[in-house]
């Protein structure tokens, strides 16, 4: 938990309150408009106290949506990422692009793009250039479900059946995702499972003492919905993997 106080002598006694009730606390210093400062300042305390985290494996994940997109059939493909988000420090891509490596395929960087979803009209004219580049029929995964979404409605307006000419795939699960037209096949995780998970793992590191600095991670669901699937998909409706906790091996 992380509590901000106006002043190193308030830090300072609510440190020491905590430490009177058993809680291990430590205070840092940093100016709160400095991003690189706050960075700093969450490593030290990384360092000096660790952490646990429960994350969702997105690699894993992502090598599961190429594997419905192969056994769908399609073998043109493309990505949609985030401008803000390196290529190479995004495991939704390079899970993405190995899923289809281990079946023979790649992903040719025109068919990467990267978009900023806040600037609509610039993330838009880029989507339709690139559907209307793709060989017929492709599928593309989205970094998440709004971006997939802004995928269906250029479909639309371009006369492009989906799934028959284009597929689409998102990830997050958000509600949205089931009320698109076609309903989106996407990626899903509990969010309120990670967070009791990670409550979990504090309390038994808080009474057996053990090691810190872990990750564990959530293998993800895939739901696939119309959007994706070019068969009798009724069936799918309510399809998904189940979730897997495991500990990160180092």
């Amino acid at each position: 938990a992380i509590n901000y106080c106006r002043s190193e002598n308030a830090a300072r006694e609510l440190a020491a309150g905590l430490a009177r009730e058993g809680c291990v606390a430590a205070c840092y210093r940093a100016d709160v408009a400095d991003s690189a400062q706050v960075q700093s300042m969450v490593r030290a305390a990384e360092q000096d106290l660790g952490s646990i985290a429960v994350l969702v494996n997105n690699a894993a994940a992502a090598r599961r949506v190429a594997a419905h997109f192969l056994r769908e059939n399609y073998s043109q493909f493309a990505y949609i990422g985030l401008t803000e988000l390196d290529r190479s420090q995004d495991p939704r891509f390079t899970g993405f692009c190995e899923g289809l490596s281990r079946q023979g395929y790649r992903l040719p960087s025109n068919r990467v793009l990267q978009i900023d979803p806040e600037d609509a009209a610039a993330a838009n004219k880029a989507i339709e250039e690139l559907l209307q580049a793709l060989p017929k029929p492709a599928a593309v995964f989205c970094f998440h479900d709004l971006i997939a979404t802004m995928v269906l409605q250029a479909c639309q307006r371009l006369k492009l059946p989906c799934p028959k000419a284009i597929a689409v795939a998102g990830f997050d699960n958000l509600p949205v995702s089931s009320m698109t037209d076609p309903p989106l096949t996407t990626v899903g995780y509990r969010i309120s499972e990670m967070a009791e998970t990670a409550v979990r793992l504090i309390i038994r590191q808080i009474e057996t003492g053990a090691e810190p600095d872990t990750n564990y991670y959530l293998e993800p669901s895939l739901i696939v919905r119309e959007s994706s699937s070019k068969k009798a998909v009724i069936q799918f409706q309510s399809y998904h993997t189940r979730d897997i906790l495991y500990k990160a091996l180092e």
